[in-house]
């Protein structure tokens, strides 16, 4: 999703874009992710743009890049401490592969980063220097132009009547995705709350599975996910904890909660990420649960300010052009 709305707002601020995406984004020359068009790519162009996280194979490029001496700009996703969780790499294997990552990225023009504690995490284990932080947006959809499924239509039409308020939430299940702080919260809502969970592993929710006011879908089309997104009365924005991470902080850049911020959602975060009428910071599953029946009633005004992918693509052709 970052890819493709870059690449768009990219395209439409005159930048000429090719790209390597699965399937066509229509705003940029689209090629076969194979080694001689990738190096053609690298040849003919003025500037890289490469987006990697600490294990994957983009970064095999960066080795490229700097032998070539082509000018490039990386994009870090993540932090390499998420290895740990997620593969069971031992503090050795991730100060590892941190030496290699740091020595990869000496040559980058700039990194960029979402979050402040990313930048921070870059600095302090990377000793990178031109690090700069820009996060997620958001983009509003008109549910009007959208062609979800017509199986999906009528099973959230079943889902959600009677019911008070539809609560959407969706991610991979990740380790710090907040999946118990979830199942706790809708274990202490009323059952006219309707909650709809979209994930890549629905047996994580088990826990809630039976429960008549719980929707668990699996990984949607991004047109179903548009559409459930403008169906939403509110969304919830939940992390897990980050200790295992080194500087211990929430170091994301929530692409749902800048989602639901866009289309008009309640949102509910146990993070302070920012500050929004629309959102509310809680701790508590009953204080968060109390704060959205305090809305059941309530519409989110038309019209309130949020962070589009064009404010991204304004910052992030700042960072090309130095």
């Amino acid at each position: 999703m970052h890819g493709y709305f870059l690449a768009r707002e990219l395209s439409a601020l005159g930048y000429r874009l090719i790209s390597f995406p699965r399937t066509p984004d229509g705003f940029s020359k689209c090629l076969p992710y194979r080694p001689w068009f990738v190096l053609w790519a690298i040849l003919t162009s003025d500037l890289v743009y490469l987006r990697i996280s600490p294990e994957g194979k983009s970064t095999r490029l960066l080795k490229w890049l700097k032998l070539l001496r082509k000018p490039h700009v990386v994009e870090l996703n993540g932090p390499s401490d998420e290895l740990r969780v997620t593969k069971g790499y031992t503090l050795e294997q991730i100060e590892q592969m941190d030496r290699e990552l740091a020595t990869s990225l000496t040559a980058a023009r700039a990194v960029i980063t979402v979050s402040e504690v990313m930048q921070r995490w870059c600095k302090q284990y990377l000793q990178l220097e031109h690090v700069y932080v820009i996060e997620n947006g958001g983009e509003q959809y008109d549910a009007r132009s959208l062609r979800p499924d017509a199986s999906l239509m009528q099973q959230l039409d079943d889902f959600s009547n009677g019911g008070s308020q539809l609560i959407l939430w969706s991610g991979n299940a990740y380790p710090w995705q907040g999946v118990d702080e979830i199942c706790k919260l809708i274990e202490t809502a009323s059952p006219d709350m309707r909650f709809v969970l979209v994930s890549d592993s629905v047996s994580a929710f088990e826990e809630v599975a039976t429960r008549n006011n719980v929707l668990l879908l699996p990984t949607q089309s991004q047109e179903n996910m548009r559409y459930l997104i403008t169906q939403a009365h509110a969304g919830l924005a939940l992390y897990g904890d980050f200790s295992w991470f080194r500087l211990g902080e929430m170091y994301n850049s929530s692409l749902k909660l800048y989602e639901y911020l866009a289309n008009g959602l309640w949102v509910v975060t146990n993070y302070p990420l920012f500050g929004s009428a629309q959102l509310y910071v809680g701790k508590e599953a009953s204080d968060m649960i109390a704060w959205l029946n305090g809305k059941k009633e309530e519409f989110v005004s038309p019209g309130q300010p949020y962070r589009s992918w064009r404010q991204v693509a304004l910052e992030t052709a700042a960072i090309l052009e130095k």
